[in-house]
């Protein structure tokens, strides 16, 4: 099997995740939003709701949880909070943090984890 880096991995299961989303109903307002304060890797909406979604991945079985770490749930929280304030449209709407898991073969959506 040939190598592929952790990067070029965590990418192409972010593309899933997307494709996942789209299948699900949800419009994709952006991908890898990047600010200094943070970053998010999907920025979603279904119906009224935006949804910001990290996707973690893994080639092997996850055995911890929650997969996202303390500072890491601060770090998109503060990017949502500069993304809500660059996007006064979606300021009055209700928000949620999602978790996309790729683990070994499973891969498992987890809404509102935070």
């Amino acid at each position: 099997m040939p190598y592929i880096s952790k990067n070029t991995f965590g990418f192409l299961f972010e593309c899933i995740a997307t494709m996942l989303l789209v299948l699900k109903g949800y419009a994709i307002l952006k991908r890898r939003y990047k600010v200094a304060q943070g970053e998010i890797d999907i920025i979603a909406r279904k119906g009224n709701m935006i949804i910001f979604v990290e996707a973690k991945a893994r080639k092997k079985h996850f055995n911890y949880y929650p997969p996202v770490r303390y500072n890491q749930i601060r770090r998109i929280q503060n990017a949502a909070n500069i993304f809500l304030m660059k996007h006064k449209l979606y300021n009055k709407v209700p928000i949620r943090f999602d978790v996309f898991l790729l683990s070994g073969l499973s891969i498992k959506h987890i809404k509102n984890v935070w």
